[in-house]
């Protein structure tokens, strides 16, 4: 199952998890994701930028994601994708959640 997410599906109140390096970060969209066409590396390409926040802790982010080079931005998705173990039941862990919780 592909559950990655593309900045073009994202709508204001949407939630997404940006996922990487074992970390997941619960995100709720703020402002629309909007484009403008930049010349990279040699091709037009489409530059998304939009506001989140941090859902765990209300921290804003500001996203931005270039159509074509995903592999180097955040890598977004609509479910969590790491596990972790507590005492041998999984759980998903946020940045910014309190660790108490985990």
């Amino acid at each position: 199952m592909d559950f990655s997410v593309k900045p073009s599906e994202l709508n204001v109140g949407d939630v997404f998890y940006e996922c990487q390096s074992g970390y997941n970060i619960k995100c709720k969209v703020l402002t629309r994701p909007e484009f403008t066409e930049e010349l990279t590396f040699g091709k037009l390409r489409r530059h998304w930028k939009w506001f989140a926040e941090n859902a765990c802790n209300s921290e804003k982010i500001a996203y931005g994601l270039t159509e074509g080079l995903e592999h180097y931005g955040p890598r977004l998705y609509s479910e969590p994708q790491y596990m972790h173990f507590k005492d041998g039941t999984p759980i998903f862990m946020f940045v910014g959640e309190n660790s108490e919780k985990a």
